[in-house]
């Protein structure tokens, strides 16, 4: 039995649990599905598992700078907190809950693809490190619940509900996403676990931007005609937003603790004022260097995966399209992902506020300070979904929107994380909030109560989802139909 458990260790944590190997993979089995040529599978593996290597490469230069502009907000304005990464999370988790996780995993992957091949739900969840996301929540809040001696059941039970919910919610989000690409029938699906923040955002976006033009049609004079360039634009306005931080702390922080923020630039005799500034000017432009690298990472993994993913959508899962994350859709709507990013941050100090002057004191809920790489991603996500459905006003709400549920949800996801509840840390995208806590107040029914209804909680997401599958996404409805019959209005010549 221990060489069975080291094969699927090696394939939870050497392949799975990498997400350019997994993409890989999925693009050498379309492209052999399709009888390509040998040369031409090597080719398009290669390129796909590079292109998100090439995103995870921005993604980390974009978090990289953004922390220390995270550390320079909460340094000027004094807040404590629990700040939301699923990294650290899921690193102070892995000691103790590794092994369900690991398991977890591999037989929920094996669950979505049963699920895809003999349900309407035909997605492929693709988003490596978000499963393993999802997989340590559910192993944590299941063997919290369930009680110690109770291994198998955390590993059967977080095995079919992580499946389940790997197919479901790229189903409820699929209208908003073609509506994002343009096509009542479009071959990309979402795979990130905030869709309910882009599903909401989306929702809001069709109540609200009904005559609204887009967020992407700005119209700068002739003078400011360079920012046009997505790239300028995005860099131009993170180093507004950092000189204005990084002056102010010059105003009100000590020298010492001010040294600390750019602690590699600033370190040493020669460490001054004038230091200090040009190390936020260079952070800046690595988060736009970070978003451009992001953006040519996204066009790879579009050029290479999604056509060899026919061949598994004909052979393999007849109909199944690719659930990728979130950063395939910012090239959809630049400015709105850049301005969803800032609206959702708004958002998210709006809600620090509430819970600290009422959820606090009355529910007992932990502060959730804003984190600057949830709002970046999931707020950017919800900015492109808000404006595809509701244009400039529909972008502003649905990301505000989006800002309120990624700091309350994990507020309340802390009280279902037993000790790990305590760290300084916890699950930041809207999924692991609702979905975590649902579980975990499930899980309190101790057994055999427990899993019964966690069974019947994912029959009953997956009956919700196939119905709007069938009734909604296959009929080709789109969300925004009183604004797209508006914009095309516009676009019809005046008749005199």
């Amino acid at each position: 039995m221990s060489w069975f458990m080291s094969i699927l260790n090696f394939i939870s944590v050497q392949i799975l649990n990498v997400p350019a190997y997994l993409i890989g993979i999925v693009a050498v089995i379309g492209l052999i599905a399709m009888k390509k040529k040998p040369g031409e599978v090597i080719s398009g593996g290669v390129k796909a598992a590079m292109g998100y290597l090439i995103l995870g490469a921005g993604a980390t230069v974009v978090v990289n700078s953004l922390t220390p502009f995270g550390d320079l907000i909460l340094k000027d304005t004094g807040a404590h907190g629990v700040v939301p990464t699923n990294e650290v999370i899921t690193a102070q988790a892995a000691s103790q809950f590794g092994a369900q996780s690991a398991y977890i995993i591999v037989l929920g992957f094996i669950v979505m693809l049963v699920l895809a091949r003999f349900t309407p739900l035909r997605y492929v969840f693709l988003t490596g490190h978000h499963m393993v996301f999802m997989s340590t929540l559910l192993a944590v809040v299941l063997s919290v619940g369930f009680g110690p001696g109770q291994g198998i059941w955390v590993v059967l039970i977080g095995s079919v509900l992580m499946g389940v919910i790997m197919v479901v919610m790229p189903a409820f989000a699929q209208p908003y996403m073609n509506r994002v690409v343009g096509s009542p029938d479009g071959n990309l699906a979402i795979g990130h676990f905030n869709t309910l923040g882009y599903i909401v955002a989306g929702a809001a976006g069709a109540a609200v931007g009904k005559r609204s033009k887009s967020a992407e049609e700005v119209n700068f004079p002739q003078g400011l005609s360079f920012l046009r360039d997505s790239m300028v634009s995005t860099t131009l306005l993170m180093l507004v937003l950092y000189m204005v931080f990084a002056v102010w702390g010059a105003i009100v922080l000590p020298h010492d603790t001010l040294m600390q923020i750019f602690a590699s630039s600033t370190s040493g005799p020669s460490a001054d004022l004038g230091a200090y500034i040009m190390a936020a000017f260079a952070q800046a432009l690595q988060f736009g260097i970070g978003v451009s690298v992001i953006l040519y990472g996204v066009r790879i993994i579009l050029g290479e995966l999604v056509p060899a993913f026919q061949g598994i959508a004909e052979r393999v899962v007849p109909g199944a399209k690719p659930a990728l994350d979130v950063p395939i859709v910012f090239p959809f709507g630049p400015n709105s992902s850049l301005i969803g990013f800032l609206s959702s941050f708004v958002g998210g100090l709006f809600t620090l506020v509430v819970i600290a002057i009422w959820l606090g004191p009355a529910f007992g809920l932990a502060l959730i300070l804003p984190g600057m790489v949830p709002h970046f991603f999931d707020g950017g996500g919800a900015g492109v979904f808000g404006n595809a459905t509701g244009g400039r006003r529909g972008a502003v709400v649905g990301r505000f929107l989006n800002g309120i549920l990624i700091t309350l949800l994990p507020a309340f996801l802390l009280t279902v994380l037993g000790t790990l509840g305590m760290a300084n840390s916890t699950f930041g995208d809207a999924d692991f909030g609702w979905f975590g806590t649902v579980n975990g107040l499930i899980a309190r029914l101790g057994m055999p109560a427990a899993p019964i209804v966690m069974v019947l909680f994912a029959l009953l997401l997956v009956a919700a989802a196939w119905i709007f599958k069938v009734r909604r996404v296959d009929t080709g409805w789109l969300p925004g139909r009183a604004r797209a019959e508006w914009l095309a209005a516009q676009k019809e010549p005046v008749r005199h």
